[in-house]
Parts: structure tokens; sequence; C-alpha cells
């Protein structure tokens, strides 16, 4: 994922720019950021801002400073924030000399800028008509990842009251991003770009699950079967009742909406096709998301054969999402391709397809 990547970049990038705001100025004259000194700002002041955006990407490194947030998915306002974000820090880094960095940074500041320049071009107006209005797929998805985040064995701690407070917290908002996701479907279904009838089918089946398994076979009653020992009985008491009322009020709730939406409204007209060719826009989509994740000019081979690593254009790309992740290409036409990993079966096989 892009977002993974720049990280990485800028905790190496930081290295050798603490190392040089180490050194005390040699004179009491008026001293100025060096181009080395802006780099680094930029980087911190670009993290921060993007932890502040995506909160639960602080939960993932153990930050809790926004842990009672879960953070937008699939709003316009996140998107706008993404985008306006992308131009204004590489606008900043393009104000940075980049002959007089170190070799080393001007690497980090090369790919920085390339992959700003990526997330500017994936989250256009035109780009977003293709991809936001289909906010979910079968492998991606908040309905994916948050029950395995929220069961007790995720990333997200049950030590204190506090934890299991922002745990019923988060329930509520992701409740609020499955409504979210199905106005986004319903504006594709107004733009004629939808996702295949078989990705539609597998979402169906995961929630007809997820649903049947009921809310005391599901995992968010995991942090309820085991408190630690710095939570009072009373307390215990009253996490379990405010838990327990958030999943069955609203999880369950915006489940059975999401499933009866795509079941009756979505599947009917979502398309037959399941590669990107048969999409609206999708040969446009699918040339960005060969560059994004080869980072080379390549385009589309019309076919195959089946021993070739090059995906075709029948082949599925998953979704390119808001927060600047970069999609894996699963292959259904039986080219050779990085294959995608299958859902946690480890702490609740409703979920697997």
């Amino acid at each position: 994922m892009r977002s993974i990547l720049l990280s990485a970049i800028l905790s190496v990038a930081l290295v050798p720019a603490q190392a040089t705001a180490q050194v005390a100025p040699s004179s009491a004259a008026p001293t100025f950021p060096t181009p080395s000194q802006r780099l680094q700002k930029l980087f911190v002041d670009d993290d921060e801002a993007a932890l502040q955006r995506n909160p639960l990407n602080a939960l993932f490194r153990g930050d809790l400073r926004y842990a009672d947030r879960l953070g937008e998915f699939y709003t316009d306002a996140q998107a706008e924030r993404n985008y306006r974000a992308n131009r204004a820090e590489l606008a900043q880094l393009l104000a940075i000399d980049r002959a007089l960095l170190s070799p080393t940074e001007q690497i980090s500041y090369d790919t920085y800028k390339a992959l700003k320049e990526l997330s500017i071009r994936g989250n256009t107006p035109e780009m977003r008509k293709l991809t936001d209005v289909r906010p979910i797929d079968h492998f991606f998805g908040a309905h994916t990842f948050y029950p395995d985040l929220a069961s007790g064995q995720g990333i997200a701690p049950f030590k204190t009251v506090l934890d299991y407070r922002n745990n019923v917290k988060r329930h509520r908002q992701f409740a609020a991003q499955l409504d979210v996701a199905i106005g986004r479907f319903r504006e594709g279904i107004a733009s004629g770009v939808t996702q295949p009838k078989l990705v539609v089918r597998n979402m169906i089946e995961q929630l007809d699950r997820q649903l049947a398994a009921g809310v005391d076979g599901s995992p968010y009653v995991g942090p309820l079967k085991v408190f630690p020992d710095a939570v009072s009985a009373a307390d215990r008491a009253a996490l379990t009742l405010e838990t327990r009322a958030a999943v069955s009020e609203a999880i369950f709730p915006a489940y059975v909406r999401l499933r009866d939406f795509l079941r009756d409204e979505y599947l009917p007209v979502a398309r037959d096709g399941v590669g990107l060719v048969h999409m609206k826009g999708g040969r446009q989509l699918y040339a960005f998301l060969i560059e994004s994740n080869t980072t080379l000019p390549m385009t589309a081979t019309p076919s195959v054969p089946p021993t070739s690593r090059v995906a075709s254009l029948t082949a599925e790309p998953m979704p390119a999402l808001s927060v600047c992740t970069a999609p894996m290409i699963d292959s259904v036409a039986g080219a050779l391709v990085s294959p995608m990993p299958r859902p946690s079966r480890t702490i609740w096989p409703a979920i697997s397809t």
C-alpha cells in the first residue's frame, strides 16, 4: 500500500535530517531552516496530519491519541481533505531546492514526490467517479477488517475502561460508515459504474454469515469474555451493556440494511462482466492501476496466455481507496499475478469467502 510505503520513507528520511537538526548554530546571527531541515519538517507535519485524517493508522501504530475515532472511509469530505493535503504537501516539497539535499535525501524527495503525484491523480473528480462509487467488495472494506479489529485479538487494546468506551464509539461509527457505503453504491447505480455480480454475491454471502452468527457468535463480544483485572465489577457490567447495545442496535441493523440493499437493489443492476473492461470508464481506471502498482507507464495487454505474468484487461483490480492504498490485481482470466490474501479464518470464519 502506498500509505505504508510513504510511512517507511518518512521514517528513514528523518534519520539524517535529525542529525542535521542537532548541530548547534555557530554564531548568534539569525539562522534559516536548511533544505534538509525543511524536508524533515515536511515529512513530520505530513505524517501527523495524515494520522489526524486517518486515525485508524495511528491505532495500528499503537498511538492512542485518536483511539475514539474510526475515521471516514467513504465520504466526499474525507476525499477532499486528502486531495487538498496532497496538493499542499507537494507544493511545499517543490519549494525545496533538491540540489542542496544529500543523495539519501534526494531519494526520499523523489519517492515522496512520485507518491504525492500519484495520489493526486488517483483522487481527481474523474477518477473518484470510478472508485468512490464502488466503496467495498469481498476483499476490501470496513466490513472485512473491523470485526477482527474489535475482537480483542486485533490491534485495538482492551486494557482500561477508556479502551472499552473507545471501542463502543468506534462500533457506532462503523455502522454509520456502512450506511455511507450504501449511498456511494447508489451513486454508482445512477452513473452506471457498478461492481460485478460475482463480487456482489460474495458480499451478500459474507453479510448473511455474519448475521447468522448473531451477537453472541460475533467477535464483538470477545473483549467482554476476559476483562483485565484493573476493570472493576461495576465497570464490567456497564461496559458489557454498552458494548452489546452498540452491536445489537447499531452494527447488526447496519449489516441488515447493507445486505438487503445489495440483494434487492444493487445485485439486479450490477454488471455481468467481471473485468474492468466491462465497466464504464474501466479502461481508464485500469491504465492508472497498472502505473500505480508498477510505477511504470505500461499498457494492458488485450489477452495473455495462462503462464504470462502480465495481468490482462479481463482481470479485475481491487478498488482504489480514498485513503491512498494501492490495490493489487486479482486474476480471473488465468493470468499469473500476485495472489490476494485469503480473509482471516482464525477470528471469525463467518467473514471468509
